[in-house]
């Protein structure tokens, strides 16, 4: 009785929508192949972090059959195709796309089958889904399941150290032909398999799991489209999409920032971030505000990022500046020709590329933030989600979590000038013709409230 109380969670309805098509997710209708991707997220990549490692997951008749860990340069190496990655990667990092820079879609369904593209070039094997869990979510699930001890590290590891000695662990083994980071990987995976099998224990690791799918600690993508389609439903495919209907009188807005590490470190073990975002709606004005706060605590590491901002379909970019100092903008030199030709010189002004990917409007672009220090960047944009005229006008604001990020303060001012007034509005503050709403947060959210003309 106790276990089933433990499941009973606001997230039951999902999870029951989910348990209909797990016998053939766990392997009951035949032997099931998973590729796990390792996400580092003390180095963050758009679906979580940097894959330093792969586990190969064999699942049959509800069985675990063998979980395989390895390191993504092991397998890298034997890759002989070339596929073109994405510019920012061939322009910054390397000129081939490999395994572990695959996750540079922050779409995880386009990431996860670039994964299983190359990994099956890279072994010959085909698998039929993908799972992205990030360090997060292995610290999590330790610290809901109690102590793990590693014998043959002579290590205890709980919710305070797991993140610290995974970091350590892989970085002081990190030389080619190295296996000390699979193995501690290895003997830690081998260590909760264990664990798992005692009942109290899964239904603990079953009572964590909604929490780590909704904050998109662990992300899934699955060959199979109906079986797919239920995780996606309950936005456990890591998309940025937007699942709202368009309702009449709603005014639909959309929200995300991606931060993609690209200085080939651990920094974002010593980075927080803050957001802030301004709406202006008058009665034909949609100005858009989006103030993103990176504060680097590292000594000795700067954060060099390619951040993006997903806006509704349509928007056009006005300004970007860093520290208040208003940056000139070009266009981003996306082709290698140009770029890898011997007399480039970078641009002085701020490239930005201006691309449209999963039904949004997108903004790329570089900021470097030194060690110690706090970086403000603000990009101002016409948006897309143009405002509407209406006596009465419902402002719903779809903010898309990054996966590997952990809570961070996000604010909202919608400001509605002499023309509106609010007529219903949860948890706010009212300041000067504006609407203020400040939480935490860890997961996708929706912000709405209702106006009224005046």
């Amino acid at each position: 009785n106790s276990a089933f109380r433990a499941i009973i969670t606001p997230d039951l309805p999902s999870m029951i929508n989910l348990a209909q098509i797990l016998p053939d997710l766990l392997g009951f209708g035949g032997e099931k192949n998973y590729l796990i991707l390792f996400q580092n997220n003390g180095e963050l990549r758009p679906t979580g972090g940097f894959i330093g490692s792969l586990g190969e997951l064999k699942i049959k008749g509800g069985k675990i059959e063998e979980l395989k860990l390895r390191d993504v340069y092991e397998y890298d190496g034997k890759l002989k195709a070339h596929i073109e990655p994405h510019y920012i990667v061939r322009r910054y990092l390397q000129p081939h796309l490999y395994l572990r820079d695959s996750n540079f879609d922050p779409n995880f369904q386009k990431s996860a089958s670039s994964a299983a593209l190359l990994y099956s070039l890279e072994t010959g094997k085909k698998v039929d889904g993908v799972i992205a869990l990030n360090f997060e979510a292995v610290k999590q699930l330790i610290g809901e399941l109690g102590p793990v001890i590693l014998t043959s590290y002579k290590k205890t590891l709980d919710e305070t150290n797991t993140f610290d000695f995974l970091q350590n662990a892989i970085d002081e083994s990190f030389f080619p032909g190295s296996t000390a980071k699979k193995d501690v990987l290895q003997a830690l995976f081998n260590q909760l398999t264990l664990e798992l099998e005692e009942k109290n224990n899964f239904i603990k690791a079953a009572r964590i799991l909604p929490k780590l799918l909704h904050e998109k600690h662990i992300l899934f993508a699955f060959n199979t489209a109906s079986i797919q389609e239920a995780f996606s439903a309950n936005g456990y495919g890591g998309e940025v999409a937007d699942l709202r209907e368009n309702k009449q009188n709603t005014i639909n807005d959309f929200l995300a920032v991606n931060e993609a590490n690209i200085g080939v470190n651990k920094a974002n073990i010593g980075i927080l971030r803050e957001t802030i975002y301004e709406r202006v709606i008058e009665d034909k004005k949609a100005t858009s505000k989006v103030i993103h706060m990176l504060y680097n605590n590292n000594d000795d590491k700067e954060y060099k990022a390619y951040i993006r901002i997903f806006t509704p379909l349509g928007s056009s970019l006005t300004s970007i500046s860093l520290n208040g100092d208003a940056k000139e903008i070009t266009e981003a030199i996306t082709d290698a020709t140009v770029y890898e030709s011997k007399n480039f010189t970078p641009p002085k002004e701020l490239e930005v590329d201006n691309t449209v990917e999963s039904g949004m409007q997108v903004f790329g672009f570089i900021t470097t933030v030194p060690q110690k220090t706090k970086q403000t960047i603000e990009i101002i944009y016409d948006n897309g989600a143009k405002s509407i005229s209406s006596p009465v006008l419902n402002y719903s604001l779809f903010l898309s979590k990054q996966p590997g990020t952990l809570d961070y303060p996000f604010t909202l001012r919608l400001s509605y000038g002499e023309s509106f007034a609010p007529k219903r509005v949860d948890n706010a503050k009212l300041a000067g013709n504006s609407i203020l709403i400040s939480r935490k947060v860890n997961k996708d959210q929706v912000f709405e409230m209702e106006l009224i003309k005046r």
